[in-house]
């Protein structure tokens, strides 16, 4: 038997709501206590039939703000739906309780039409959203909403805000201080190492970028790609400064001086004829406003206190959800994290910090990360292909894109950046540093050609610090005494490397 849905749910039935379905789900459960089940980005409840509100839509929203939080997303279609006087008399019956003053401002923010309803001339002023719930801009950034007599701390604007609640995991990650472990973590090594390491991590983030596409660039989009990654965060996040990128990194052929005109999706080609879709992008007359509020957004992430790490997936995963041009998206989603992570200062300008490398490494997790929204748009674009592939979405998939629900990408991306210190920051840094003194020590030792150096450190390196007999024939002009000294040095460069952060 179906069960019985509640909050979100409830009214996305009982008004027939074309949304993607919540991440956050609640059922009336036939047990005596609550139950939750986690599968994959959903979380599950479970409540027992005391716990459940009436079957009614004031009740069931009164439960869904209380209980699920703010669902923009179904908040924008449910408004759409209901008489307009009906919810004004709803917020008038508690109109100085948080919940319908919340109610209130949302329809008038979301709809742009003011409720028949007086403005408030006392009390204390709320939050729009509850900031120890969902990441928000600071009360000295919020507006003031007079009418509701609330502080409008929502991260965007109504055609485009992405939410991020703030879970356990995240409030743990937040705390954690990860951008203050990497400033410590490059502290440990010497100014001059770390501008010859950041050549390289530039170089290896660029190519794990490309190769995340299976693209094989030429000379000089590589070389393009590179250039603007050294220069990420410099600059304020624009439309122009998008363009310049897009234009930078692509075939010649395929730079646009505006964002796309026809519609773009993600697939693959099965057989001739037959194409599989994993992913639409945004309709191409819905782009433009939504990439707006996109910049809107990453303004106000950027300036305010929001983490990082938060600020640069709920810029770069709503870029890519969009999908602004024909060519180039996913290399500029990719530069947009190490743009705010710069802009934000959890890296130093100028420096790498290899996000690519391990989603290139672990590309079921890149995948994951993208599917938690994709999977549920792809169940509510109509779309149609014609013989040579161009493709027509029927429906109106706007307010899909509008309100994303990102918090499992912001929860999987803190781990991306773990790792990302602790097994490719690091072990670059070290490997340099390693190779900077071992080589040094030789030159005290013995006076032979740097390649031959190397050639001598990489093969003694690879068996544990010790040259194999079987490859003592190598090097035939060094001595017995040469070769065990050299070994020494290995050693002795391998005890003075920092130690790698916890």
């Amino acid at each position: 038997m179906k069960a019985e849905p509640l909050g979100y749910l409830f009214l996305i039935e009982a008004f027939d709501l074309d949304v993607l379905a919540p991440l956050c789900q609640t059922f009336r459960g036939e047990g005596a206590q609550r139950q939750e089940r986690v599968a994959g980005a959903t979380t599950t409840r479970f409540l027992p039939p005391r716990a459940c509100p009436p079957a009614t839509w004031q009740h069931q929203l009164d439960f869904a703000l209380k209980q699920e939080g703010v669902n923009l997303e179904v908040l924008r279609a449910f408004f759409a739906k209901v008489p307009e006087q009906a919810l004004a008399d709803y917020v008038a019956a508690r109109s100085v309780g948080i919940y319908r003053r919340r109610v209130w401002f949302l329809y008038e923010f979301l709809t742009g039409r003011e409720l028949p309803l007086p403005a408030l001339r006392q009390g204390n002023y709320g939050f729009v959203l509850d900031p120890e719930a969902y990441v928000a801009r600071a009360r000295e950034d919020s507006p003031r909403a007079k009418r509701q007599r609330l502080f409008n701390n929502l991260p965007g604007v109504a055609d485009c805000c992405p939410m991020v609640r703030r879970t356990a995991k995240i409030r743990h990650e937040e705390a954690d201080d990860l951008a203050a472990q990497v400033r410590k973590a490059l502290n440990r090594y010497p100014t001059e190492l770390l501008a010859r390491a950041n050549r390289w991590l530039h170089l290896k983030e660029t190519k794990a970028s490309f190769a995340i596409e299976h693209a094989s660039p030429d000379r000089r989009r590589e070389a393009a790609f590179l250039e603007i990654l050294a220069q990420a965060g410099s600059e304020p996040l624009t439309k122009s400064l998008l363009l310049r990128l897009q234009n930078a990194i692509v075939d010649p052929r395929y730079r646009e001086e505006d964002y796309r005109d026809d519609q773009v999706y993600v697939g693959e080609t099965l057989r001739p004829g037959n194409e599989l879709v994993h992913f639409v992008g945004a309709r191409p007359e819905d782009v433009s406003g939504l990439m707006e509020g996109l910049l809107t957004v990453a303004d106000r992430l950027t300036r305010g206190d929001t983490h990082p790490l938060v600020a640069a997936a709920a810029v770069a995963f709503l870029f890519v959800f969009i999908h602004p041009f024909n060519d180039g998206n996913g290399r500029l989603h990719r530069y947009l994290l190490q743009h705010i992570l710069v802009a934000k200062g959890f890296i130093p300008g100028g420096t790498a910090f290899p996000l690519s490398a391990v989603l290139q490494r672990d590309p079921t997790r890149y995948d994951a990360m993208l599917e938690t929204f994709s999977k549920r748009l792809m169940g509510r674009v109509d779309y149609a292909l014609d013989p040579q592939g161009r493709m027509t979405v029927r429906n109106p998939t706007a307010d899909y894109y509008r309100h994303i629900d990102l918090t499992p990408i912001v929860e999987a991306l803190f781990d991306v950046a773990r790792e990302t210190l602790r097994k490719e920051l690091i072990p670059e840094l070290s490997h340099l540093m390693l190779w900077d003194d071992i080589q040094a020590r030789f030159r005290a030792i013995v006076d032979m050609p740097d390649a031959r150096a190397q050639h001598f450190a990489r093969l003694a390196l690879q068996n544990g610090g010790t040259l194999a007999k079987a490859r003592r024939g190598d090097f035939p002009k060094l001595t017995d005494d040469e070769v065990a000294t050299l070994e020494q040095a290995i050693a002795q460069a391998q005890a003075t490397l920092p130690v790698p952060a916890p």
